[in-house]
């Protein structure tokens, strides 16, 4: 294990200990975490640290996105602003927005809540699909953690 991968078992374990509502697994060796949806109309949220320096981040719905570091004191950093988001996606505060086409996933839309307003913060999706397809789409939250009242300052 690298040191940039022990730093991020030690990180997610120290925030892991202090909050026993979080349902997670660890894989691989412990570079990678899931943390399980609740209820259907949840995700799944991955989390991976591998040796390429990068942090990965994924859901079972298709949603990603990813943070490049090139040195230890970068993935510290970064663990901070990815583990928040990851909290906040463990809340009713932010939701994956996916399309489809002819009932397969193309894009992923990641939004937070505001003001009662959904803004789009993030996107992904596939460059390939079918364009003409009929398309509807599928909103997901989680409920495993209460909203941040902070989650704009």
């Amino acid at each position: 294990m690298t040191e940039q991968e022990k730093t991020f078992y030690k990180y997610i374990s120290r925030i892991l200990s202090e909050d026993d509502r979080i349902p997670y697994e660890w894989k691989k060796d412990k570079k990678e975490i899931v943390f399980k949806k609740l209820d259907e109309e949840g995700f799944d949220i991955a989390l991976n640290c591998e040796d390429d320096n990068y942090l990965y981040l994924s859901t079972n719905l298709g949603y990603y996105d990813f943070y490049y570091y090139e040195s230890l004191e970068q993935i510290s950093d970064i663990l901070p602003e990815t583990m928040g988001l990851v909290r906040d996606l463990l809340s009713p505060n932010m939701r994956i927005v996916e399309k489809l086409s002819n009932s397969k996933p193309y894009k992923w839309l990641l939004q937070c809540k505001k003001d009662n307003d959904w803004i789009t913060e993030r996107v992904s999706g596939l460059v390939f699909y079918n364009y003409l397809g009929k398309r509807i789409e599928k909103i997901y939250s989680n409920n495993t953690l209460p909203p941040r009242d902070n989650m704009y300052e």
